[in-house]
């Protein structure tokens, strides 16, 4: 059992962070190719994304801005993509009949490549901040472990998203992504805040501070 309260909350908001994003991560590329998207195009997108991450990365590190701001930025713009991924799908046919068949690619597949680098960078900056917080007593068994949770955290919901996506359809359980996307943006935005300004103490597995602070609140009413 873990016994401190911040690093219990901060694994449950891990655990609960992807679950949105798990259609668009594992299935948008397949939903290209079920559209009549070729294969080597989608296959293309791997070479295309190694220098983008570069840039982004570079770009990142120039921002300045704190771990957690990137985090909670890869959201924001996570579920700007996500949107535009969903009307892109869902009018897919249409442009299409249009004559706009290679503009609706091209947006499809920029639209996809935008969310894959946003979303390595989301488990970067993740990763980076369990790097930051990890208790140098214990080391690379406590990183691991939380590393771990963020693998997990990618891992799980696919069972669920792909048997809902069975039953339910794919636009459906995309627009159902996209709002529990949102609603856990501004449900964790705060908590993340709070968590990221933390001291290092407040890390270490053996503190309980989380929970003596709750005794305390409880006593004083």
């Amino acid at each position: 059992m873990i016994h401190n309260a911040n690093i219990r909350k901060l694994v449950i908001i891990n655990l609960l962070s992807r679950i949105g994003l798990t259609i668009f991560s594992k299935m948008n590329e397949l939903i290209l190719i079920e559209k009549g998207v070729h294969k080597e195009i989608i296959s293309l997108t791997t070479t295309i994304n190694i220098p983008i991450q570069i840039i982004l990365l570079i770009f990142i590190r120039n921002e300045n801005k704190t771990i957690m701001q990137n985090i909670i930025n890869s959201f924001y713009y996570l579920i700007i993509a996500s949107i535009a991924n969903l009307l892109i799908l869902v009018s897919y046919d249409k442009l299409i009949q249009m004559d706009l068949k290679i503009l609706t690619i091209v947006l499809g597949i920029g639209i996809s490549i935008i969310f894959a680098n946003v979303y390595k960078i989301l488990t970067a900056s993740t990763q980076s901040f369990m790097n930051k917080i990890c208790d140098r007593d214990i080391g690379a068994s406590y990183l691991t472990a939380m590393v771990s949770v963020i693998n997990l955290s990618d891992k799980w919901p696919g069972v669920f998203i792909f048997t809902a996506v069975n039953y339910l359809g794919f636009e459906t359980v995309c627009l159902i992504s996209i709002i529990y996307t949102v609603a856990f943006y501004f449900f964790s935005k705060n908590m993340l805040i709070e968590l990221s300004e933390l001291k290092s103490e407040s890390w270490k597995l053996d503190n309980k501070e989380g929970d003596d602070n709750s005794n305390e609140t409880n006593k004083n009413k």
